[in-house]
């Protein structure tokens, strides 16, 4: 008889719930805020920057006194910033994404409106996703392995190519900068200054004799330069969250709807 009643009371539950058939839309929303999810994503940031010099001090003082230990490299390789197989470089690819899929989204809605600034919506949109491939696949490699063949200097060749690809979409992207007004702007300009000064300029100036990238002065200076590319585009994305809610401490709605 209890075996009856629990079947009894699933069936009773079941009747109350929605078929998924009879649904017509799915809704799914989400919020974030234009203050506190930026500054929630840098201390994330900060913590993997902190745990990435600790533990290069320690593994590289720990060379000095013995030889290289594999085992030791695996360990700490987990949160070495300048490793693509690292918390880092996932980090830094998932933060680009988020902020490519929110411009996107907003990209969209201005197109609904019939406005002419979806176009640069969509270009700032489609250059995050690119850049979120990048920190992934190391695209820039292409760049640097056609130099080494030509015989030239691959990180000179790597910066000139970032450099003029920065300032085309800089230049491309006044229109909408000027339409956006000055916060935004502020946001925009100094998070992209940030991400390009730290993949480019910081990239170019580290020392590279041979096995240098087996110091800890190396790895600090990798600290650096993916420290730029984390915090570059956090700031843009408060920025940006701030512009969508009209209140730099505001909320932005963000609804996805799916239909079967």
């Amino acid at each position: 008889m209890a075996k009856v009643g629990t079947q009894g009371a699933v069936e009773s539950t079941r009747a109350r719930l929605p078929d998924p058939a009879r649904l017509s839309v799915y809704t799914f929303a989400s919020r974030y805020h234009a203050q506190n999810l930026p500054l929630w994503l840098a201390l994330v940031a900060a913590t993997l920057l902190l745990l990435h010099l600790i533990l290069m001090r320690i593994y590289f003082s720990s060379l000095e006194s013995g030889a290289e230990d594999r085992i030791k490299w695996y360990a700490v390789s987990v949160f070495d910033v300048d490793s693509e197989e690292g918390l880092g470089t996932y980090f830094s690819a998932v933060s680009l994404l988020f902020c490519g899929r929110l411009l996107w989204h907003h990209a969209r809605a201005v197109q609904r409106l019939g406005q002419v600034w979806c176009v640069w919506w969509f270009l700032l949109a489609v250059l995050f996703h690119v850049l979120s491939i990048e920190e992934v696949v190391d695209l820039h490699e292409l760049v640097g392995e056609a130099a080494d063949r030509g015989g030239g200097d691959r990180y000179q060749a790597v910066a000139n190519i970032g450099l003029s690809v920065g300032l085309l979409l800089g230049a491309a992207l006044v229109p909408l900068l000027m339409h956006c007004g000055l916060r935004f702007s502020m946001f925009a300009v100094a998070g992209g200054l940030m991400y390009g000064f730290g993949s480019v300029c910081v990239d170019l100036w580290t020392p590279r004799p041979e096995d240098y990238d087996r110091t800890f002065s190396y790895h600090a200076w990798a600290a650096l330069e993916e420290g730029l590319e984390l915090f570059g585009p956090l700031l843009f994305l408060h920025g940006f969250l701030a512009l969508i809610a009209q209140d730099p401490k505001g909320t932005v709605a963000v609804a996805t709807q799916i239909e079967p």
